[in-house]
């Protein structure tokens, strides 16, 4: 009973070693290219160097890049070291805009307390209206 058992283990090791070493195999034959497209991909990679030299060689201290194929890649402000905004606001058109939007809260909120008024302007940075009947405020 021991040495079958011996004889089982050593099978199944032995057939997992075969197993292994034919899976290998199979890999190492599966990753075999022609010798064309192995140069293909070779000259492809050369060739990409080569149209990228300009931007790795070249740069805005004068170095001349005339005989590399291709042109040098003009980086945007936020890849050349970031951009500067300045920002400006119109104080005046924010004054005036804010009175007109006051106007039509005063007149929304007139019109559902059911306040009557009359002239209701905006003018001279003022929000100017008349009430017509004093009892109702």
């Amino acid at each position: 009973m021991y040495f079958s058992y011996i004889a089982e283990k050593t099978y199944k090791a032995v057939r997992l070693e075969l197993f292994s070493v034919s899976l290998a195999k199979s890999i190492v034959v599966m990753l075999q290219f022609q010798l064309w497209k192995k140069l293909l991909v070779v000259m492809v990679a050369v060739l990409g160097i080569i149209f990228a030299l300009p931007n790795l060689i070249g740069g805005d201290d004068g170095t001349r890049t005339d005989f590399l194929p291709g042109k040098q890649i003009n980086l945007g402000l936020d890849l050349q070291g970031g951009s500067h905004l300045l920002l400006r606001v119109d104080v005046v058109a924010v004054k005036q805009e804010r009175l007109e939007n006051l106007g039509q809260t005063l007149r929304r909120e007139f019109r559902s307390e059911k306040i009557r008024f009359s002239g209701l302007a905006v003018a001279n940075e003022t929000v100017s209206l008349q009430i017509r009947n004093p009892d109702d405020v």
